[in-house]
């Protein structure tokens, strides 16, 4: 009787789980009834919990359209839907899961089209952190929306296993150099990370994947590949920074 009872507690909280699973996962693919407020800019349709100010939002996706024709990458569609969740609740409901830290990501390929932010002050061009914080430049507002924009255009690109598989590096690096663009030339970072690799400051100046972005340039600019080549590279991050720093050596040494 009482392995009968427990047999069928554990059968009801497995599936009370697997219900929350199902409820979760459909809010995260289509979250559009958590959110109050919608501007639709042509290329991204904002889905927000506060008004949005319609000027700045236009702004805001025009800056983050040019970043990516200013990159390699090509976007596949020309709607996208960005969810911003300033509400601490609705935060913990579709951050908690994912990325409970970040500032931004995508669900790649699960929800192909939806890009997530967790907090936005479109006319300061500013993004609000989990923690509350707002972020500084050169990490804009436009930045995080570009960056997650282009996870999502690379993965358009190399298609779902690939985009999964591939090195952090990579798509971390390429997502931020499409992002930021040439915010400063390749000597200046690496010299900068080169002197201070984990500096706080560094970081508040170059981003939290700059170690990424310098590979990736060195790649593109250094050493002349295709964007191509760089998404179907399979090198570790080792392997990465040790072939840069090879070739970056003064010759004789």
């Amino acid at each position: 009787m009482l392995k009968r009872l427990l047999r069928r507690s554990l059968t009801a909280a497995a599936a009370a789980v697997l219900a929350g699973a199902a409820v979760l996962a459909g809010l995260l693919w289509f979250p559009q009834p958590l959110f109050a407020h919608v501007a639709d800019t042509g290329l991204l349709r904002i889905h927000c919990d506060r008004p949005i100010p319609e000027t700045a939002a236009r702004r805001f996706a025009a800056d983050v359209a040019a970043r990516l024709a200013r990159s390699p990458l090509r976007l596949a569609h020309r709607r996208y839907r960005l969810f911003v969740a300033h509400d601490l609740w609705r935060r913990r409901l579709l951050w908690t899961a994912t990325s409970p830290h970040a500032g931004g990501f995508v669900l790649y390929p699960f929800a192909p089209r939806n890009i997530y932010l967790s907090g936005a002050d479109f006319a300061r061009d500013t993004l609000i952190s989990p923690s509350g914080l707002r972020v500084g430049p050169p990490r804009t507002l436009g930045y995080y929306g570009a960056h997650e924009l282009a996870h999502i255009a690379t993965g358009e690109r190399v298609g779902s296993a690939r985009f999964l598989l591939m090195p952090k590096w990579v798509r971390e690096g390429v997502a931020d150099h499409a992002a930021l663009g040439r915010t400063g030339s390749f000597d200046a970072l690496h010299r900068a990370i080169a002197a201070a690799p984990n500096d706080v400051r560094l970081w508040h100046r170059h981003g939290f994947y700059a170690k990424y972005r310098l590979l990736v340039l060195f790649f593109l600019e250094h050493e002349g590949w295709p964007v191509e080549r760089l998404l179907a590279s399979d090198l570790t991050e080792a392997e990465a920074t040790a072939q840069m720093v090879k070739a970056m050596r003064p010759a004789g040494h």
